[in-house]
């Protein structure tokens, strides 16, 4: 019984699945408000399938790269339900979650301002970190005619590169996370999850100085 959720954009998105089977899922698009709104909604899910949260054998999360707020709200609360409910939070990163498909495949997700988050993935195994860029450097990528290009402007991407686009996608896919998280129990990857950001903040620093701290 996994509770997969994800806040990483402007939505919060959950599904409840059990041994690969969907008992109940829910979707608010919303630009902010997330920290309000997703443990009712999770409590929803679990309502509409009669599930309580003790229930609970894993939470599955999306870890970003994202919205830098909603990828703290998400984790941060994936992390406090594990504590309460006593089952592990495994985190799973976006581009993860776009690729179900053997062979060489690049998975990019929106980065904004006309850049992309790049990963190379082989047989669903990634072969590099993550990698932020813009569409000009990945046109100078070396082409690689055997590559499957998957997620934001999957088909611009493909052309680019002389290579075959096979989906666009711009979401986590809540399922294919539910499903990784139970290969990560499988194999015994209980690794707490932790927000995956890849890109400093937007926002600037704050320029007051750090007031010091009283005995």
């Amino acid at each position: 019984m996994i509770l997969c959720f994800d806040s990483s954009a402007a939505h919060c998105a959950a599904v409840l699945v059990s041994e690969g089977a969907v008992l109940a899922q829910a979707r608010e698009e919303m630009a902010r408000g997330q920290a309000e709104r997703l443990v009712p909604l999770l409590e929803e899910v679990l309502g509409n399938a009669k599930v309580g949260w003790g229930e609970l054998t894993a939470i599955g999360v999306c870890v970003g790269p994202g919205n830098f707020t909603g990828i703290r709200i998400a984790v941060a609360a994936a992390r406090g339900l594990s504590l309460s409910v006593g089952v592990p939070a495994i985190g799973i990163p976006l581009l993860d979650t776009f690729v179900a498909q053997s062979g060489p495949v690049l998975a990019l997700a929106d980065a904004r301002q006309d850049r992309v988050y790049a990963q190379v993935f082989r047989n669903e195994i990634p072969q590099a970190d993550i990698e932020l860029t813009d569409m000009k450097k990945l046109a100078l990528a070396a082409p690689q005619p055997d590559w499957t290009v998957i997620g934001h402007r999957a088909e611009e991407a493909a052309a680019l590169l002389s290579a075959q686009a096979w989906e666009a996608r711009e979401r986590v896919d809540l399922l294919r996370l539910a499903h990784l998280v139970e290969m990560r129990i499988a194999d015994g990857r209980l690794e707490r999850a932790a927000p995956l950001y890849v890109r400093p903040a937007d926002a600037a620093p704050s320029s007051e100085p750090v007031p010091e701290m009283l005995d």
